[in-house]
C-alpha cells in the first residue's frame, strides 16, 4: 500500500513540474509580445488595440504584427521594421520615424511617416 502510495505522489508531482514548466513557457512566450522595451521582437505578434502610446520601440522587428486599433501617438519607431504590419486604425499622431520600414516595405524618415505606405 504505502508503495502504491509513493509512486502516486510521484507520478503527480511529474505530472505537476510538466504542468508549471508548460505554464512558465506558454506565459514567457505572450509576454514578449506585451512588453514593449527597445529591440523586442513581435515579428507576428496580436497586439490589437495594444496602448504603446510613447513607447521606445527603437530597432523593434514588428513584421506582420496585427496592431490594428493601436495607440502607438509618441512612440519611437526609428529603426523599427512593420514590413507586413496591419496598422488599420492605429494611432500614429506624433509618432518618430527615422529609418522605419513601413507596412509597405518602403524606409522613410522624419519629417515623413507611414502614412501612404500602409498595405491595401
Amino acid at each position: 500500500m504505502r508503495r502504491s502510495v509513493t509512486l502516486l505522489l510521484c507520478a503527480a508531482g511529474v505530472l505537476l513540474a510538466a504542468w508549471v514548466a508548460y505554464v512558465v513557457l506558454v506565459d514567457t512566450d505572450v509576454a514578449n509580445c506585451e512588453r514593449p522595451q527597445r529591440g523586442v521582437n513581435w515579428s507576428g505578434c496580436d497586439l490589437y488595440n495594444a496602448d504603446l502610446r510613447n513607447a521606445n520601440l527603437t530597432g523593434a522587428k514588428l513584421s506582420g504584427a496585427k496592431l490594428s486599433g493601436a495607440k502607438l501617438s509618441g512612440a519611437d519607431l526609428s529603426g523599427a521594421d512593420l514590413s507586413g504590419a496591419d496598422l488599420t486604425g492605429a494611432v500614429l499622431t506624433g509618432a518618430v520615424f527615422n529609418q522605419t520600414v513601413c507596412p509597405d516595405g518602403v524606409t522613410v524618415s522624419a519629417p515623413d511617416t507611414c502614412d501612404g505606405h500602409m498595405l491595401a
